[in-house]
């Protein structure tokens, strides 16, 4: 699964109720996190240095966090850096290479104001790894992971396959989802149903999994009936594009509305 797990962590209970998620999809013994906190303008001037007592501070609360990842043998180092998340997230991707980014859902600073203002969609948008925000729901081990997909969408995105082999690493029941106009009848849920079980099987050069499921529901939008079936899962994975409601959970006012009304984790590939 993920190799190099970067922890935005800005110190508060919500970032510290990532531990679990993130011991769930490391790999013990070749998984490496790395948990930062970033300082925003508290720095020094023109945020060049971190004021000591603050280094000493973040040091301790995420080296005890790291000491938890450790005793899982999942390598871990802490950072304590000036600047902004968005920018200090953008620059370790650039020169580490990871491949997943973790943030709290809420916060008291930093990642706060992440996840309320405009800086959230610039920090889903801008950092190109999949991005996992834990929501108030965390959970400790994998079992139901759920996947919207549009059923005619021939280029489903990243989603659909990280959804996949999040499944096989963690014997976790996967739910396709289809969410379909009011109005829609029994006979489009089971057209839509057959669509993304073909999408699936194309992309992934398999057949249907037992542990697949392939579900339509219908709802006044993408995000409500995602909301609504994300109940019953641990996780949500999905893709950044989309030609119809998709798209603007991740580009617009939706991803807002996703991110903070869903008590599940949301993980979103770029």
């Amino acid at each position: 699964m993920f190799r190099q797990i970067l922890w935005m962590n800005d110190l508060s209970e919500r970032a510290a109720a990532c531990l679990d998620p993130i011991r769930a999809l490391a790999v013990a013994g070749s998984s490496r996190v790395t948990l930062v906190y970033t300082t925003g303008r508290l720095g020094g001037r023109n945020g060049r240095a971190v004021p000591e007592a603050l280094r000493q501070h973040a040091e301790e609360h995420l080296g005890r966090l790291a000491g938890a990842l450790d005793a899982r043998d999942i390598a871990a180092e802490v950072l304590v850096l000036p600047g902004r998340p968005v920018d200090v997230a953008n620059r370790l991707v650039e020169e580490r290479g990871f491949d997943l980014l973790v943030a709290g859902a809420t916060g008291v600073s930093g990642l706060d104001r992440l996840l309320v203002g405009s800086t959230a969609l610039r920090f889903l948008r801008q950092v190109p790894v999949p991005v996992m925000v834990v929501g108030q729901r965390a959970f400790t081990t994998l079992r139901r992971v759920l996947c919207p997909l549009e059923p005619g969408d021939a280029t489903p995105g990243p989603g659909l396959g990280l959804a996949v082999e999040l499944a096989r690493a963690t014997a976790a029941t996967l739910t396709f989802l289809a969410v379909l106009p009011v109005g829609s009848t029994p006979a489009d849920a089971e057209a839509a149903e057959a669509a993304m079980q073909a999408i699936v099987e194309d992309a992934t050069a398999e057949a249907a999994h037992p542990r697949w499921r392939f579900r339509a529901t219908v709802g006044r939008d993408a995000a409500e009936g995602i909301l609504h079936e994300a109940r019953l899962h641990d996780l949500v994975v999905m893709s950044t594009h989309g030609r119809s409601g998709l798209e603007r959970l991740v580009s617009g006012s939706v991803a807002h509305s996703l991110v903070e009304s869903c008590r599940v984790s949301v993980l979103v590939a770029r």
